[in-house]
């Protein structure tokens, strides 16, 4: 008897099976299918961009060779495109770009264009570099309070770069004849510990250059007794 039954159960889990199979047989076929469609897509996406990088790579590579050449207009042209295609690759190529804008073309407005534009929110090493050109070509024209809000996002991180930034504001400082700021911001960064060599050697120099402010003294009155 339990042979019987046994039989009758597997009949019947044979008839829902086929049942469930002729409602949603064809929906389990198209989730198949877009799965791996989805793996083949993933796959093929992979190559075209690993493709792409190493072609943005050689592109970069010649335009570097242009510059370096002195090939300036086609050099910024290629740098243009890499600049406009927004790759990993467009922050290194903006400072090459902004490079080749003023050294060819002696545009400063044009490479301070683009360094800002590269600067973005100045996340990355890349950012924040385009963002220190874009202040130092500027530097001339800016007063120290336009200098510190715009090297904002790169004081207080205590890297290279952040260093730099200081040594601007610095120089910004003795610029406009606060020389006892411009004291104290060499000092502090002569013995940063994250300020490179060459910035430590140079705030020596300025400290043995920039005057000391001399404290006025203080007003003193004498009194003398009048003679009886």
């Amino acid at each position: 008897m339990s042979d019987i039954f046994e039989e009758v159960e597997e009949e019947v889990r044979k008839d829902q099976m086929a049942e469930l199979w002729r409602k949603y047989g064809l929906l389990v076929w198209i989730a198949g299918i877009a799965i791996i469609a989805a793996v083949a897509f993933n796959e093929w996406r992979g190559v075209q961009q690993a493709r792409a990088e190493e072609a943005h790579m050689t592109q970069f590579e010649a335009a570097l060779d242009l510059l370096e050449e002195g090939q300036y207009t086609a050099a910024q042209a290629a740098l243009r495109e890499l600049v406009d295609e927004n790759t990993a690759l467009s922050p290194l190529a903006a400072q090459y770009l902004a490079q080749a804008d003023l050294e060819g073309a002696g545009d400063r407005a044009a490479a301070i264009a683009v360094l800002e534009a590269a600067a973005s929110d100045g996340d990355t090493a890349f950012e924040q570099l385009a963002l220190l050109k874009s202040v130092y070509l500027r530097s001339q024209t800016m007063t120290l309070t336009e200098m510190e809000t715009a090297l904002a996002p790169l004081i207080g991180q205590e890297t290279q770069l952040a260093a730099l930034a200081e040594e601007l504001i610095a120089a910004g400082a003795y610029a406009e004849g606060d020389y006892e700021r411009a004291r104290r911001e060499f000092n502090r960064l002569r013995f940063a510990a994250y300020a490179p060599p060459g910035l430590v050697q140079r705030a020596t120099i300025a400290l043995d250059t920039i005057p000391r402010v001399q404290a006025e003294p203080e007003a003193t009155t004498d009194e003398t007794e009048d003679p009886e």
